[in-house]
């Protein structure tokens, strides 16, 4: 199970601080007799729909507003904007709707990663625009063999409803942010390291470590 965890964005985010809430747990799906790619579409819908059922509540109340107490006793009107979501890439990938190999912040795919010529931003509106294109151009959906193909083509992974669709302005190359674990440490002891020793030799680096 993955664990669904909810904070306010204007709580400090400390280990100490026990200001994560545990809101629900998310199964890992798996599917019997079926390909790889339909396994792999229906895991991610399931993904999606079962985060809308739990975030329904959030969304109506971004919309409407929603009566509440803060520490005081003092009732507030409040609206629930997603301001962010931590998610390493894979997971940033499934939110965002993505085949593998792209990016939830540009429209470039793997192949194009090390071009410097500034490229467009990932829109909700792109992502949208092209999950009605693979849409249109399969008769039947369900027939996920069929419907993978076509959504590689169009580098989705083939959910047609993303959770966060309604939510506001909600867009994913705004709310989605690093987890400082894999983005972060893992990324630098998996790749960077190898080349900052190549570059300056272990001996620097571990001089640098223990000054930090």
């Amino acid at each position: 199970m993955h664990p669904v965890l909810i904070v306010l964005a204007n709580v400090q985010m400390k280990v100490s601080s026990q200001a994560f809430t545990l809101v629900d747990y998310l199964s890992i799906s798996k599917f019997k007799d079926v390909s790889p790619g339909a396994q792999s579409i229906l895991a991610a819908c399931i993904y999606h729909k079962c985060l809308s059922t739990i975030i329904a509540s959030l969304k109506l109340a971004y919309l409407n507003g929603h009566v509440t107490s803060d520490p005081w006793g003092v009732l507030c009107v409040i609206h629930t904007p997603l301001a962010a979501w931590i998610a390493d890439y894979p997971e940033q990938l499934l939110i965002s709707c993505l085949a593998s190999k792209q990016s939830s912040f540009s429209t470039e795919g793997a192949n194009n990663f090390g071009n410097a010529q500034p490229h467009s931003i990932q829109t909700a509106n792109s992502i949208l625009t092209a999950i009605a294109q693979a849409c249109s151009k399969t008769p039947n959906v369900w027939n996920l063999n069929t419907f993978a193909k076509t959504c590689k083509r169009h580098c989705l992974n083939g959910v047609l409803y993303p959770f966060w669709h309604g939510w506001g302005d909600a867009e994913p190359s705004s709310f989605l942010t690093p987890d400082a674990l894999h983005k972060w440490h893992k990324f630098f002891f998996d790749h960077v390291i190898q080349w900052a020793i190549n570059l300056i030799g272990g001996d620097k680096l571990d001089f640098c470590l223990q000054v930090l």
